[in-house]
């Protein structure tokens, strides 16, 4: 899944170009395990251990090894967290609770893109990433 749909996204992204990768699906049908591997559904389920990495593990390694390889270029990689509900987009990375609803627009500087009012978090490397989701996870 991660190569054949994912990593030419990824690819763009370290291309320049903006990249989203969800997962969309009804309840129990495997979307946390495909995003965020082994690890977060055994951490949820109290079990431990991590036999397989999801999407996002794979592609926070991917684009790390690229920066790594790439010391003359300069990169910032910033990360927003949201959960689609019900019709409504909640930031998962809000500071407040209950965590407030985000509005979804088109960006005006922008030519078809769009915009979200969701925190942004400045990842430095993939354990920053980790820390982040974990962050969004306890929302």
């Amino acid at each position: 899944v991660y190569n054949a749909s994912c990593r030419p996204i990824i690819d763009g992204v370290l291309d320049g170009v903006d990249g989203t990768i969800f997962a969309y699906g009804q309840t129990s049908s495997g979307k946390t395990w495909t995003m965020q591997g082994a690890e977060a559904t055994a951490a949820a389920a109290g079990t431990g251990g991590a036999d397989a990495d999801g999407i996002l593990h794979m592609a926070s390694k991917s684009i790390f090894a690229f920066i790594e390889s790439h010391p003359e270029r300069e990169f910032l990689i910033r990360s927003s967290y949201v959960e689609i509900y019900n019709e409504r987009v909640i930031d998962l990375l809000a500071r407040t609770s209950p965590p407030p609803e985000v509005t979804v627009r088109e960006d005006p500087k922008s030519r078809g893109g769009i915009h979200v009012s969701a925190a942004e978090v400045v990842i430095t490397d993939h354990t920053a990433l980790v820390e982040t989701l974990n962050l969004g996870n306890e929302n």
